[in-house]
């Protein structure tokens, strides 16, 4: 079990590094990796990091993966912004990875939760029905995977549910 507060402090100061003003961009594992795999794809994604490019010009860019599960790519777009072929490139890295760790990425219908001190997957619709009939635990937290910028993601990532783009 993991405490919220545990897992939103570590979040603060998260590749502090990079600025607030770096583009992100957050793909969830349909499952958790184990300790071995995640440490094979996190260093996939920051080799491919290293050699990602917009126009042929290198971007400052990182990789991590969060919870064995939260694959996160991470530019500075104050040395170079990315461009819509470097983007397409990222996914289809993912795509690729996707495929080698029997998973999907790209499933942006099942939510991640944090309550209790565990991670949970939801449905959205299912969340929805419990954040409209109150039946979901007042202190649920939903990881927001449309944040787009470190800076979000360290202070919003993630969310009390009952406050969160879901109910709005």
């Amino acid at each position: 079990m993991i405490a919220h507060a545990d897992v939103k402090e570590s979040f603060k100061t998260f590749l502090s590094a990079y600025p607030s003003s770096s583009r992100v961009w957050i793909y969830q594992s349909a499952r958790v990796m184990d300790d071995a795999e995640a440490a094979r794809l996190e260093e996939e994604a920051r080799q491919f990091a290293k050699q990602w490019a917009a126009h042929g010009k290198a971007l400052d860019a990182t990789a991590r993966l969060v919870f064995n599960r939260f694959l996160v790519l991470i530019v500075n777009d104050r040395v170079e912004n990315p461009s819509g072929c470097s983007i397409d490139s990222s996914v289809h890295f993912v795509q690729e990875m996707e495929q080698k760790y029997n998973t999907n990425f790209f499933d942006r219908l099942n939510m991640m939760l944090h309550y209790e001190g565990n991670f949970t997957v939801m449905p959205l619709s299912r969340l929805r029905k419990s954040i409209e009939d109150r039946s979901m635990p007042g202190d649920a937290l939903l990881f927001d995977n449309t944040v787009t910028t470190l800076g979000d993601l360290r202070s919003r990532w993630l969310v009390p549910a009952y406050d969160s783009w879901v109910v709005k």
